[in-house]
């Protein structure tokens, strides 16, 4: 017998058990949930026929003399007296053309989504309401993720633990939790760490809102940007800013030593020169005067030549890299 059906149905079934009925099989198509063509000797009243059991069925699409299409699931099974002998059969075909379409909106919603994540010009992954990995463009795939294997469908908090150390995985895994259950969005602009599964530092600005999927769940979508090489480069400038105010400390105290040391003989020199404007008549006295002032002058300029050798140190200052100059 046929359960729960019209006409059309009754006639399916009789069609089915016979598997000749030309108007049955133009105006019926089912479908395994593959999505495969089911010929009419494997639909459900052959089957039935054969002792089995169909359940939970088989999708059927109607298309009734309008034109008009419906989907139904259609399942049978056979019915057995006490000795266990075939004594007929039920067939129940359920309505399922609503539960049917929308199934269809959300893979046909699920991909578009996912063609769009594949062609966003920067890195971009989907975590959803399970905690997994729902899709991700192949910038991801290559990059943070690349050691990672599968990815898709991968728990996340797993896949994460597997690139970053412990400490830095369960922060961001709570991150993520977070705007998970709460939809409070999330950035990231200094996040530099190394790697767990590559001797690596690399450093990302990353940003996160929850988002709602084409299955209705809530999820995380995650977009960033790899400034691994924009870090390096900050770290250079400070490096070199750092660099620029040692060779300039170091310039100070050179001068400032040079200084000192200078004045030492040039006291004598100067006082001998005064000396001289007073004693013009007095060979001797001049004599010992200029001597001193030789020697004052050498001493001047043996210390400017180790101070100064070749010019060493002050092309050393000009071009900020100071040597140790030789005292």
């Amino acid at each position: 017998m046929a359960a729960g059906c019209g006409g059309s149905c009754r006639a399916l079934f009789y069609a089915t058990r016979q598997a000749t009925s030309p108007a049955a099989c133009m105006c019926w198509t089912l479908t395994t949930d593959e999505g495969t063509i089911v010929p009419p000797q494997g639909w459900p009243g052959q089957r039935v026929l054969r002792g089995e059991s169909i359940v939970p069925g088989l999708d059927a699409l109607y298309t009734d003399g309008e034109g008009h299409q419906r989907w139904k699931r259609i399942s049978a099974a056979p019915l057995r007296n006490a000795d266990g002998q075939f004594i007929g059969a039920t067939c129940v075909i359920q309505d399922i053309d609503a539960i049917k379409r929308a199934k269809d909106d959300i893979a046909r919603s699920r991909d578009a989504l996912v063609r769009l994540i594949e062609q966003c010009p920067f890195g971009i992954y989907i975590v959803d309401s399970d905690f997994t990995i729902f899709t991700m463009n192949q910038r991801s795939l290559e990059g943070p993720f690349i050691n990672v294997r599968p990815v898709i469908g991968r728990a996340f908090d797993e896949a994460i633990r597997i690139i970053w150390p412990a400490d830095v995985a369960e922060e961001v895994i709570r991150i993520f939790r977070h705007t998970l259950e709460t939809g409070e969005a999330f950035h990231s602009s200094d996040f530099i760490h190394r790697r767990a599964d590559k001797e690596q530092v690399e450093g990302y600005e990353w940003e996160l809102h929850q988002i709602t999927l084409p299955d209705g769940d809530k999820g995380v979508i995650c977009y960033y940007f790899d400034s691994t090489e924009l870090r390096k480069a900050e770290q250079a400038v400070r490096e070199s800013e750092e660099a620029l105010r040692e060779a300039d400390r170091r310039k100070d105290e050179f001068l400032a030593t040079l200084a000192h040391e200078l004045r030492n003989p040039l006291a004598p020199i100067r006082s001998g020169l005064e000396v001289l404007k007073l004693v013009e008549g007095a060979p001797a006295i001049i004599h010992e005067i200029r001597a001193t002032m030789e020697r004052q002058t050498e001493q001047l300029v043996r210390l400017i030549d180790n101070r100064w050798p070749n010019n060493a140190c002050w092309w050393s200052m000009t071009t900020r890299t100071p040597p140790e100059c030789s005292a």
